[in-house]
């Protein structure tokens, strides 16, 4: 993930929230932040589940096993 993918998410996550117009400073609410840590944590879920899906056999009919288990892994 890049700097660049961090700080788009994180502009993503305070879009609803209080933008003080200043470059470089944003305020999150506690739900933007808890917003953008959902965000970076399934990014990385899914770079996770790309390196797995590049291990594993490949087919048509059969699922990529680990690959879906580290996509279907939520924060609680």
């Amino acid at each position: 993930m890049t700097r660049d993918d961090i700080r788009r998410m994180a502009r993503e996550a305070i879009k609803t929230q209080h933008f003080h117009g200043y470059q470089h400073s944003w305020t999150f609410l506690d739900s933007g932040l808890e917003y953008f840590a959902a965000l970076i944590a399934a990014a990385e879920r899914e770079a996770c589940a790309l390196v797995a899906e590049s291990y594993e056999p490949t087919c048509e009919s059969c699922p990529s096993g680990v690959a879906n288990a580290i996509r279907g892994r939520k924060a609680s």
